[in-house]
């Protein structure tokens, strides 16, 4: 008679480094543990869009909000097979316009801005700058007081942690 030795499947895992929303990266690090201490060397995932990867810890971008079912199945040299599958998910950009994007008001006067159609759950953050600037408020409506010349307000959504794509 010869011994069967049966060798457990590999306990595969794997970690995410990310921000959470549409189009930012994200940094995927598959592990496996052995129960005979032997290493994987082949990998291969789905990450759950039809995009597919054989590195160990590779990254990928997603270009539609959801949750995604990530699968990530490894081979270890002894031809065992460990595989794990979890969801991600991928939160959308708010979208963010002005009611009116160009005010008249006399010199001294006030001039009030305005979300058009607010979301529920999004923070609305109003700016100096189309990047970085001055932050001047925060809400569905903002008002300039006593303009005295051309003023640019900017408009910026976040939702989820994630900040719209621009602001408006």
């Amino acid at each position: 008679s010869l011994p069967v030795t049966v060798i457990a499947a590999p306990v595969t895992n794997f970690t995410t480094a990310f921000s959470g929303c549409v189009g930012d990266v994200v940094q995927f690090n598959g592990t496996t543990v052995t129960s005979n201490g032997v290493t994987s060397n082949q990998w291969s995932w789905n990450f759950g869009d039809a995009g597919i990867s054989t590195l160990q810890n590779p990254t990928h971008t997603y270009a539609a909000a959801g949750t995604y079912n990530v699968n990530l199945r490894a081979i270890a040299n002894d031809g065992c097979i460990g595989a794990t599958t979890k969801p991600l998910v991928v939160n959308p950009r708010p979208v963010v316009a002005i009611t009116q994007d160009t005010i008249y008001v006399c010199n001294n006067a006030s001039a009030t801005f305005n979300v058009q159609n607010p979301a529920t759950g999004v923070i609305y953050n109003w700016y100096s700058a189309a990047t970085g600037g001055t932050l001047l408020g925060t809400g569905t409506s903002f008002v300039l007081n006593n303009v005295t010349g051309f003023t640019n307000i900017y408009l910026e959504g976040v939702a989820a942690g994630c900040n719209s794509v621009s602001r408006d």
